[in-house]
């Protein structure tokens, strides 16, 4: 299932940064007020691991779309 997750961040960049090699394959949108969209596919999601995609993540100020909730 693909992951889906609002970010507050700084930049673009940053959210990059925390994706590392996964970035290119995911869509990081702006947002209004310093928060950025991520959307994971499922392909990625799959490949990279949940346990290693949290890692990536883990970092980050986000909210979990599917979740409801704030990490």
């Amino acid at each position: 299932m693909s992951k889906q997750f609002v970010i507050r961040a700084a930049g673009a960049e940053s959210v990059k940064i925390a994706l590392g090699d996964i970035a290119s394959q995911c869509d990081v949108f702006p947002m209004l007020d310093g928060h950025f969209g991520i959307s994971i596919p499922t392909k990625v999601v799959d490949s990279t691991g949940e346990k290693r995609l949290s890692d990536r993540i883990e970092s980050l100020k986000r909210f979990d779309l599917w979740a409801g909730n704030w990490n």
